[in-house]
């Protein structure tokens, strides 16, 4: 059975998405990806910790349970915009020192994307106050 098939619902930041791997059962919040790689039928899972875990799957699986903030910027990558520090030479630097590349094809919509997820991030923080 694959393991990513366990959740279906679209999950916000502070929510957990439980993930089967060799090691057992693991349920991460969503705020503590970085980014998901795929390679052929695994998805790595980079942590801001540093961790990495892998489960078997494909990578729009996991896109299907994530939130509007996971951007993907190749057809290996996926990336969590609230954990970016950066977008500098076609990579995503990440608060934790993940770095994560985006493909040439992808970029111009990964580039404006960006822009829009920090511009509606301003405003929202300027609105509360």
């Amino acid at each position: 059975m694959n393991a990513l098939k366990y959740c279906t619902k679209r999950r916000k930041i502070g929510e957990k998405i439980p993930l089967c791997i060799q090691k057992g059962i693991y349920q991460i919040r969503v705020s503590e990806i970085d980014f998901l790689e795929s390679e052929q039928r695994k998805v790595h899972i980079h942590l801001e910790n540093g961790e990495v875990l892998t489960a078997y799957g494909k990578i729009s699986e996991m896109q299907a349970m994530l939130d509007d903030c996971f951007c993907r910027c190749s057809q290996a990558v996926l990336v969590n915009m609230r954990n970016v520090r950066s977008l500098v030479h076609m990579k995503f630097k990440f608060l934790s020192g993940n770095e994560a590349e985006i493909s040439q094809r992808y970029y111009a919509d990964v580039r404006r994307r960006f822009c829009r997820y920090i511009n509606s991030e301003l405003s929202g923080e300027i609105s509360d106050e």
